[in-house]
């Protein structure tokens, strides 16, 4: 997962096609340090797809009228908050896309597609030797 500035920011160089992998380096991470993103193959065919759009920009999502500048934030924001609209979600993805996957992977462990059933959560009892 990553936060919406290391997406908005991406480029090209990071993004490793054969091994499956995007390297975000340290200078762009929040904590500083460098992080892997081990993609999937529906990923990989997106990525795929963005750098036959994004033309000879360095950017993974180049900006409309200057390819050498990444997409604005207000664009950014703008389209992710269409796509959630389409797809009938209750969330603001122009503030959080994070926490959808968080909560993805809280309910989907070692799922890809999420199509099995939810797992349920587990439920905190306090035991008999609790004291109030």
């Amino acid at each position: 997962m990553v936060r919406k500035s290391e997406l908005q920011d991406g480029v090209w160089t990071e993004v490793d096609f054969e091994n499956a992998v995007w390297s975000i380096p340290a200078v762009r991470m929040k904590r500083s340090r460098p992080h892997n993103v081990y993609l999937s193959t529906q990923m990989l065919d997106i990525l795929v797809a963005l750098k036959t759009c994004a033309g000879n920009s360095k950017y993974i999502l180049p900006s409309r009228y200057d390819a050498d500048a990444p997409m604005s934030r207000a664009t950014f924001n703008r389209v992710t908050s269409a796509i959630a609209e389409r797809a009938g979600k209750g969330w603001s993805p122009a503030t959080d896309l994070k926490a959808p996957a968080c909560i993805h992977i809280a309910f989907f462990p070692n799922t890809t597609s999420g199509s099995r059933a939810p797992t349920t959560p587990p439920t905190s009892k306090p035991s008999a030797s609790t004291s109030f």
